[in-house]
């Protein structure tokens, strides 16, 4: 009787680590999937930014023929 206990406890520990491995591939599996979603919404969302920030900033170029101009008003030092 106890050989017969110790093969049915034996192929139930087996059956559970399978259960466990079986839903750990699972998970893995859902992880990576969210990490690959993440990534390609990371590289619209830094596509996105990059242009807003050039259409705020403008785009780097050749400086203007009034590149040098400051219409700040005269300054007098006393002193």
């Amino acid at each position: 009787m106890s050989n017969t206990l110790i093969w049915a406890g034996s192929a139930s520990m087996l059956v559970c680590v399978l259960v466990a491995l079986y839903t750990m591939m699972g998970l893995l599996s859902d992880i990576q999937k969210l990490q690959s979603d993440f990534d390609d919404e990371m590289f619209e969302f830094r596509a996105i930014t990059k242009d807003t920030w050039q259409r705020m900033h403008g785009s780097p170029g050749e400086p203007g023929p009034d590149a040098g101009y400051c219409p700040c008003p005269g300054r007098s030092y006393k002193a």
